[in-house]
């Protein structure tokens, strides 16, 4: 299941509909409690979060959203360019996944390859850390290569 807020989210859903990856869309702009409260559970569920001028300009419901979303889901950004405010964004969040590319085949494609590397597991890394932001990026980063962590 993909979830989408973006501000093109019906492109994106007939996109996601050809390539056979069912989606739910959310309104651009949706806040933590609406989003908590419609997101439906699923093993397998990826979220496309289109990263916004109206979004960035709130950052504690921007902080808000993301936190809901990275506990929930496997979060994907998107964005028209990365720029050294957005990349201020993905670090203090501790965001791994931010296409710069709108493309819905590219995104699905990405998704494809995220999902494909989930089952096959490696072996296990050990992250002693206590700051979540730090951890949330190591497993990010280490799972997408088959890998377990603890």
């Amino acid at each position: 299941m993909i979830n989408l807020i973006t501000s093109e989210n019906l492109k994106y859903k007939a996109s996601f509909d050809k390539f056979k990856l069912p989606s739910t869309e959310f309104p651009a702009g949706s806040d933590g409690e609406y989003i908590e409260k419609h997101l439906m559970p699923h093993k397998k569920n990826y979220t496309i979060l289109e990263l916004t001028d109206e979004l960035l300009s709130d950052r504690n419901k921007l902080k808000t959203v993301i936190n809901i979303l990275y506990t929930k889901t496997k979060l994907i950004c998107i964005t028209e360019k990365i720029t050294p405010s957005i990349k201020e964004v993905l670090i203090n969040n501790g965001i791994t996944d931010c296409l710069e590319s709108g493309d819905p085949a590219r995104i699905a494609s990405y998704i494809k390859v995220l999902d494909s590397r989930e089952y096959s597991r490696s072996g296990k890394f050990l992250i002693l850390d206590d700051d979540p932001l730090q951890i949330r990026i190591l497993n990010g980063i280490i799972k997408r290569f088959g890998y377990k962590t603890e």
